[in-house]
């Protein structure tokens, strides 16, 4: 007696998290995959002149339990080194002045941990630290937080001053939501910053991948689902959805190939799922096409190589500058010195050359680590994640559908769904759990000969 078969469509880390969940309960499980490797929008690539690069700088959080779990599953082999204690470098200039400090927990329980934190701080007044404290106490209430509000909103409504705006809230809100402050959900940003500072100490900390994206999780991925009796059909997108009576029938690959199953499990982006909403499943389903406008949201990533080592620092975070983070990752590559900058919500640099970015991180640079920086850079690359994630505005959270489908036999997974966290590892890992949960839940003592 054997379990139903199912195909997960998308092999990002949503698909790859339904499918691992599946495989180990038993399920005859397919992933199919356009592209010709597993990992989404997180991976690594090789070009002839470059080392090995990420395509996009992701970092992690001790709180990420669903992504952490997911490698632990997959043996990854100790890819992420965390901080002992959560700590942001911060340089830059704000309102005029020059700002060299670090915001860095102290061994305490959480939240005191990030209390003393602050208090440490010099740029923190006691006044300051009290508006902190009321943020916390804001967090405790976070259902409370109006789903149509901004984090600016949110922000004035919590009374919070200029340079806990500008120094914490902010970077940290760019981030993780990959929008401006004036356009991001504050009902969003309220659940990350419950989850990362309010509950246990330990999960604050953030994490560095010492391996490249590719072999953490998408290489790993494939020899699991290979060594536990799954299938894996690369190169080989998925044209249409077939519809009939008892749900979804089939696939239709764009070679023209017909793929059946018993179940389904879509954990593609967005913007692919809506190649597949036509006339008929619109009728099915009207809910399907406004999708579309969740809209998408650009990452640019722009390695620096050097011939002298530029950063003390394994991150630091770049005030008042278009270049908000620096990452050094000369350990992921052949390359002495090899930085990651980050620009997050890109949309408006994406027609900027290679050149120009590269010299606007450096410049970014060069004036804040004046003594330290080279005057010039070896070599530099870029990439352009044009659609990073969806557009995190109060707006868009309604569109996001959840787990279950008109159909029967087809399961919504992918970062953009309805998590309750914005497009991370952590929510893509997440949505995967729950796909493959609930279709295990729905099949519970049904078996297929």
């Amino acid at each position: 007696m054997a379990k139903e078969s199912v195909i997960v469509i998308g092999g990002g880390v949503a698909g790859i998290g339904a499918a691992v969940r599946l495989l180990r309960q038993g399920y005859k499980v397919t992933l199919v995959e356009r592209r010709g490797f597993l990992g989404g929008r997180a991976y690594s690539y090789n070009k002839t002149d470059a080392p090995p690069l990420d395509n996009g700088l992701h970092v992690t959080l001790g709180c990420y339990n669903y992504y952490l779990d997911l490698l632990k599953t997959l043996d990854a082999e100790d890819p992420i080194e965390f901080q002992k204690e959560f700590a942001i470098v911060y340089r830059g200039c704000l309102n005029g002045k020059s700002v060299n400090t670090t915001v860095k927990a102290l061994p305490l329980p959480a939240p005191w941990h990030l209390f003393f934190a602050l208090l440490r701080t010099p740029e923190f007044s006691l006044k300051d630290v009290a508006y902190a404290c009321r943020m916390g106490g804001a967090l405790w209430q976070r259902h409370r937080v109006a789903a149509n509000v901004t984090v600016t909103q949110w922000l004035d409504q919590l009374k919070q001053p200029t340079i806990l705006r500008e120094l914490f809230w902010q970077p940290i809100t760019h981030a993780a939501l990959n929008r401006h402050v004036d356009f991001a959900s504050a009902k969003l940003l309220a659940e990350v910053l419950f989850r990362t500072f309010l509950k246990q100490r330990r999960l604050s900390a953030i994490g560095i991948f010492k391996k490249n994206l590719s072999n953490v999780h998408g290489r790993p991925a494939e020899r699991f689902i290979r060594h536990n009796g799954g299938s894996l059909i690369l190169k080989q997108g998925i044209r249409k959805l077939l519809m009939g009576s008892r749900g979804i029938e089939g696939l239709i690959t764009d070679d023209g190939q017909q793929l059946r199953a018993d179940y389904y499990i879509s954990a593609v982006p967005h913007y692919r799922f809506m190649d597949w909403v036509d006339e008929e499943m619109q009728r099915c389903w009207p809910e399907s096409k406004s999708f579309a406008a969740l809209g998408t949201s650009a990452i640019i990533n722009i390695y620096l190589r050097y011939t002298d080592k530029p950063l003390a620092d394994p991150f630091v975070c770049l005030l008042g500058s278009q270049v908000e983070w620096v990452f050094d990752v000369s350990s992921l590559s052949d390359s002495k010195y090899l930085l990651s900058f980050t620009i997050s919500d890109a949309n408006r640099y994406l027609e900027k050359t290679t050149e120009e970015l590269a010299n606007l991180a450096h410049v970014a640079l060069r004036s804040l680590f004046p003594t330290s920086c080279p005057e010039k850079y070896d070599k530099a690359w870029v990439t352009k994640e044009r659609r990073a994630t969806m557009e995190h505005t109060p707006e868009n959270e309604q569109y996001r559908p959840g787990v279950d489908t008109p159909f029967s036999n087809l399961l919504l997974a992918g970062d953009w769904t309805h998590t309750g966290l914005p497009c991370t590892l952590e929510g893509a890992t997440q949505s995967g759990y729950c796909a493959a949960d609930r279709l295990i839940e729905q099949t519970k003592g049904i078996t297929t000969r």
